[in-house]
């Protein structure tokens, strides 16, 4: 599977854990009793963090998701500035 083809059917597969730790365990060779919840996010945190950095993302959808993601887990991963700011801009907006 070329790497447009996984990064394809990695955004296809987004939003179902089922799908996506299909994905893992087939295409990445995960053990799939390694596949939990927070291992998906993470990678899809992952994601996020290429989009963030390109401002560019495969669906609005997808970028809620990442600002969902951030605010779920910025007290347990490391985030970089950007990443904060674009899932907190919107937020700060609001609060004005």
């Amino acid at each position: 599977m070329s790497d447009l083809d996984y990064m394809k059917s990695f955004e296809k597969n987004w939003f179902s854990n089922e799908l996506l730790g299909k994905q893992f365990i087939e295409v990445d060779n995960f053990n799939p009793n390694q596949i939990t919840p927070e291992l998906l996010d993470q990678a899809r945190i992952g994601g996020c963090k290429i989009y963030v950095s390109d401002d560019l993302f495969p669906s609005e959808d997808i970028k809620n998701d990442c600002k969902r993601l951030y605010k779920e887990y910025k007290n347990k991963f490391k985030f970089s500035s950007q990443y904060k700011f674009f899932a907190l801009k919107n937020d700060f907006h609001r609060n004005v």
